[in-house]
């Protein structure tokens, strides 16, 4: 199914439709809020949420952007908010396996330097950790992430830059230690 007999099944509110859309995007949602919120059954919920809120507000997508930016528009803003108004959740984490994809070093066996990067990723401001996980764990493009936050593109560049740069800030003793 293309996403313009997608989008026009998603409209009748026709079963079969909103299933390919779940199958197609709730993953990505999920990973998304997973390493947003770091606890599997948040995650989950705000998921399932997500998809809840495309399915019923489809007739207000306008056809500016493509169908998965908007969808994926849709879910950061359910993600946090769903972060901010569930405080029981307050410790956050990010998967570590993905870490070295953020240009981190490789923390394989070194369960300090794993704690530590877990910390130093967890206490970015909450809007240059979502570019950067956006960006550099979930493969999304700068184009993507300014139209789900509602930024300019470089907008986005800039709070990754910054993510990076706080980053490096904080784990330069790291790089030092393994040159």
């Amino acid at each position: 199914m293309n996403e313009t007999e997608l989008l026009a099944g998603l409209r009748r509110f026709d079963e079969h439709a909103q299933h390919e859309a779940y199958t197609r995007f709730a993953p990505r949602i999920f990973q998304l809020a997973y390493r947003m919120a770091g606890v599997t059954v948040l995650a989950e919920d705000l998921t399932q949420e997500a998809m809840v809120r495309v399915f019923q507000r489809i007739g207000q997508f306008r056809g500016d952007a493509k169908l998965s930016t908007w969808i994926h528009t849709v879910a950061v803003s359910v993600i946090r908010n769903g972060i901010r108004r569930d405080r029981r959740w307050a410790e956050r984490t990010v998967d570590l396996e993905a870490a070295h994809d953020i240009g981190a070093p490789p923390v394989e066996g070194d369960s300090e330097t794993a704690e530590r990067l877990k910390r130093v990723v967890d206490a970015l401001p909450d809007d240059l950790r979502l570019v950067l996980i956006m960006y550099d764990v979930e493969g999304f493009s700068h184009d993507e992430i300014a139209a789900a936050l509602g930024l300019t593109s470089n907008a986005s560049r800039q709070r990754l830059f910054r993510a990076r740069a706080r980053l490096r800030e904080q784990l330069a003793d790291l790089a030092e230690e393994t040159a």
